[in-house]
C-alpha cells in the first residue's frame, strides 16, 4: 500500500524561496525598463524646451542693437563696436529695434548717445526656480518651467559677428531621486554687426579687404 507525503518544511522553503526570486527578477525588469523610459522621456521633454527658447532668443539676438565703442577707435580712425547683450545672474539683457514702421532706426551710434533710444526696446530674459520670462515692450511672456541656466559659450562675440550661447534645462523626474539635465548649445549672427562690417567693400565674396571685418570685435 502507497504511502502519501506531504511538503516537508524544507521544500515549502525552497519554493517560497524560489518563488520570490522569480517575483523580485520580475519587479527589477519592469522597475529599470520603468526608469530608462522615463528618463528617456524628460530628455526628450528638455531637448524640445531648450530649442523652443532657443528659437526665441536667437530672434532677438540676431536682431540686437550694435554700438560704436569711441573708446576703441584706433588711431586710423578704425571703428570698433560691442553688442548690448548683457548676460548677468539669472538674466540676459539687449535692445533690439522697435517693430514700428513710423520709427526711424539707427542701427549704430556712439555710446552714451540717447538721441536715437526711441527706436529701440528694452528685453530682458530672466530665470529663477527654473521658470523662464522674457519681458519686452509686448508684456512678460513665460518661455519655459525647467530653464537651470542661460549663458554666453566659450568663446566671446567672433571676429564674423558671431555669439555662442548656451542652456541647461534640468528636471528631477517623479519617481526619481537624481536631477536631469540637458544642455544646449547655438551660434548666432548678430545681423547688424555683420552688415557693418561688410558695407564697406564691393565684393562680399573677399571679406579679406575689409577693416572692420579683421577686427577683434568686443562683448562687453
Amino acid at each position: 500500500m502507497n504511502k502519501k507525503h506531504g511538503m516537508t518544511i524544507v521544500e515549502l522553503l525552497v519554493g517560497m524561496f524560489v518563488i520570490a526570486l522569480v517575483v523580485y527578477g520580475i519587479y527589477n525588469f519592469t522597475n529599470n525598463a520603468s526608469r530608462k523610459a522615463t528618463i528617456a522621456s524628460t530628455k526628450g521633454m528638455l531637448r524640445q524646451e531648450a530649442q523652443v527658447i532657443l528659437r526665441a532668443i536667437e530672434r532677438d539676438v540676431a536682431s540686437s542693437r550694435v554700438k560704436v565703442d569711441e573708446d576703441l577707435i584706433d588711431a586710423d580712425k578704425t571703428e570698433k563696436f560691442k553688442s548690448t547683450l548683457e548676460f548677468g545672474a539669472g538674466s540676459l539683457k539687449m535692445e533690439i529695434p522697435k517693430t514700428s514702421d513710423s520709427v526711424t532706426r539707427t542701427l549704430f551710434d556712439n555710446v552714451g548717445t540717447d538721441g536715437d533710444s526711441g527706436a529701440y526696446d528694452d528685453v530682458t530674459y530672466s530665470w529663477g526656480g527654473g521658470i523662464l520670462t522674457r519681458s519686452g515692450p509686448d508684456g512678460t511672456t513665460t518661455l519655459g518651467r525647467h530653464v537651470k541656466d542661460i549663458k554666453k559659450g566659450s568663446s566671446d562675440i567672433t571676429y564674423d559677428g558671431k555669439v555662442e550661447i548656451q542652456i541647461v534645462t534640468a528636471t528631477i523626474p517623479i519617481g526619481l531621486s537624481n536631477e536631469i539635465e540637458h544642455t544646449e548649445n547655438v551660434i548666432i549672427a548678430i545681423r547688424q554687426l555683420q552688415n557693418k562690417m561688410l558695407e564697406s567693400i564691393s565684393d562680399y565674396k573677399d571679406s579679406r579687404n575689409n577693416k572692420y571685418w579683421r577686427q577683434k570685435i568686443r562683448d562687453e
